[in-house]
């Protein structure tokens, strides 16, 4: 019999952002540079089904988002690019 194992990781805030080429959800605009005070939880881990499940959920919306490991792991090496080139972003002083 196979063992069942789950991978939890503890859920991260979020913050929504704004773009000029953003998308409009009723009052909210949504995209990559503005900030807003709407959070939510986002879950990743593996399914009983061999998948790599984004869980996000916040402000009364749940979104699962199943990937194969292949399509997993060409997200994480967006996400990791992306860091990197936000590194490199000059951060104004406060």
């Amino acid at each position: 019999m196979a063992r069942k194992t789950t991978i939890a990781l503890p859920p991260l805030a979020l913050r929504f952002t704004h773009h000029p080429n953003a998308t409009t959800y009723g009052d909210r605009t949504m995209g990559i540079n503005s900030e807003h005070d709407t959070e939510a939880n986002l879950q990743i881990g593996p399914t009983d089904r061999g998948m790599v499940r984004l869980y996000v959920e916040g402000d009364g919306i749940e979104i699962p988002m199943d990937f194969d490991p292949e399509e997993a792991e060409d997200i994480a090496e967006e996400i990791k690019a992306a860091a990197m080139a936000a590194r490199a972003v000059k951060r104004p002083k406060n």
